[in-house]
């Protein structure tokens, strides 16, 4: 972790939001994926991590870093209540569009460092994708503020992209295109050292 101070990981957060921010006026699964071929991956991918997930049936579930709801609208079938965030606000508000017919979702906008939880109070806390956009210092935040708001037995679930990009060919991938990329990807061996 070294040296890194509040205000680099503050600079860090505003640098990985701007990245997003490129992306919000064109809210879809490509964007989500940063894929053009998004559309013909997304059901695939998003039934294989659904089947690594524990039975949520009536938990209270956090969806963090929730984009325009790709897992939301899976959750909130079966969950008590989903609560969802993402630190683009364009985002959520196509999430919001997306699952209006649902009445059990609260939606945040927030970064994953900054949110507020109750302590004890979820049952299952879902990412994907979310601290290849983190310092090291702020996994470790979020980290640790996800284990005080789980439930205990609660579960916890992180998915990444350890080593290297998951947009597939270059010629598929959109953030090659229009911007510098920032993603942080981490072999797990450096999660678990964290």
């Amino acid at each position: 972790m070294g040296g890194t101070t509040i205000i680099e990981n503050i600079g860090q957060r505003d640098i990985y939001k701007s990245f997003w921010n490129g992306f919000s006026g064109k809210a879809d699964n490509a964007s989500m994926m940063l894929n053009k071929n998004a559309d013909e991956l997304e059901a695939f991918d998003r039934e294989d991590i659904l089947a690594a997930l524990p039975d949520y049936n009536g938990m209270d579930v956090l969806d963090i870093g929730a984009g325009i709801g790709r897992f939301t609208s899976v959750f909130a079938q079966r969950a008590r209540h989903v609560t969802t965030t993402d630190f683009i606000e364009q985002f959520i508000e196509k999430n919001r569009q997306r699952n209006a017919h649902f009445r059990n979702i609260s939606y945040k906008v927030s970064d994953a460092v900054s949110l507020k939880m109750e302590p004890g109070s979820l049952g299952l806390i879902f990412s994907n994708w979310l601290m290849m956009y983190l310092s090291d210092a702020d996994v470790l935040q979020f980290l640790q503020n996800a284990l005080l708001w789980l439930q205990p037995g609660g579960f916890l679930h992180l998915r990444e992209s350890c080593s290297e990009s998951s947009t597939g060919r270059v010629s598929s991938s959109l953030h090659s295109a229009l911007f510098t990329n920032p993603t942080r990807y981490r072999f797990s061996s450096v999660y678990i050292e964290l």
